[in-house]
């Protein structure tokens, strides 16, 4: 007669071999990407598609997917607030106030924050979008003329990936680094990590006098690296990046950006299974409606 606790370890010897075997049907399922597209026709956001409309590839590959609804936004406004750029900065009080006092109130949340030396968040994610513009108000003049835009928009975007369903950042900053803790490697990393659309508004070109007085001659050499970080941004996560060079220019930008963000479709897709570390790229096309033609995808690399 076999001991009791033999046999109980050929019951267990047994369950694990059985869990080894079934493979895949043992691992648990894979999380299922969202991936936020807008689509445009001469800078105008097209709606009304369907997922007849899309076609979907993942790592060169066509994917099914599900075209659903997107939900309600987490819309954070991240605004660079350094002495070396408040004067100029002052000029766009009346067009950032109009953005925050025109966002739509229905079922998206808004936060406020700013940074020089570091980041402060001054309101977090709230539906009462009335409150913010006091907020914004109430800033103050900054006390630093470090312009720490990689330790911020990390900050950010770790802030915003804690956060659950669709998520959105609008920065507003020259893309200046002065002293950041955080590499342009780093924020590129997290940026492919999380599921985060960036808008920015680059600021070099408006208050080139103010950045140039503070950088001195490499300032020129300085502003083109910072407006490459931004494009990099918008280019990754599937937003978009505006380079004003007058005050005039930017309601407009910020009307683009509410537009944008109220036309996103979402594309709901099971990834593949990669190793970790790997980049996972993404393309979305889109075939013409009612003979339109010379649509613009607007839509993440990927996820890393």
């Amino acid at each position: 007669m076999a001991h009791p606790g033999t046999a109980k370890l050929s019951i267990g010897l047994a369950l694990l071999t059985g869990c080894l075997s079934s493979g895949r049907a043992a691992e648990p399922s894979a999380v299922p990407r969202r991936l936020y597209v807008a689509v445009e026709k001469d800078g105008v956001p097209v709606t009304g598609l369907d997922g007849a409309n899309f076609h979907l590839y993942v790592n060169g590959q066509p994917l099914s997917f599900q075209l659903e609804r997107p939900e309600p936004a987490s819309v954070a406004l991240l605004l660079e607030n350094s002495t070396t750029s408040w004067r100029g900065f002052q000029q766009l009080n009346a067009p950032i106030r109009s953005f925050l006092e025109h966002a739509p109130q229905n079922d998206d949340t808004y936060a406020l924050a700013a940074y020089s030396r570091s980041l402060f968040v001054a309101f977090e994610f709230t539906r009462q979008v009335d409150l913010i513009p006091e907020v914004y108000a109430a800033l103050g003049r900054p006390l630093w003329s470090d312009i720490n835009t990689y330790d911020a928009v990390y900050g950010m975007l770790e802030r915003l990936g804690r956060i659950q369903g669709r998520r959105i950042l609008v920065l507003i900053g020259s893309g200046l680094d002065t002293l950041s803790g955080y590499t342009l490697e780093d924020v590129k990393r997290k940026i492919e990590a999380e599921n985060v659309t960036v808008f920015a508004i680059g600021t070099g070109s408006l208050f080139a006098d103010s950045y140039s007085a503070a950088l001195g001659s490499a300032a020129a050499s300085h502003l083109a690296g910072a407006r490459s970080f931004l494009e990099m941004l918008a280019m990754k996560s599937g937003g978009g990046a505006w380079f004003p060079n007058q005050t005039a220019e930017v309601p407009s930008a910020l009307n683009d950006i509410l537009g944008r963000i109220a036309a996103q479709y979402c594309l709901v897709y099971e990834p593949p299974r990669l190793p970790a570390g790997k980049f996972e790229s993404v393309k979305v096309e889109v075939a013409a409606q009612d003979g339109q033609a010379n649509l613009t995808v607007l839509a993440r690399e990927g996820w890393r």
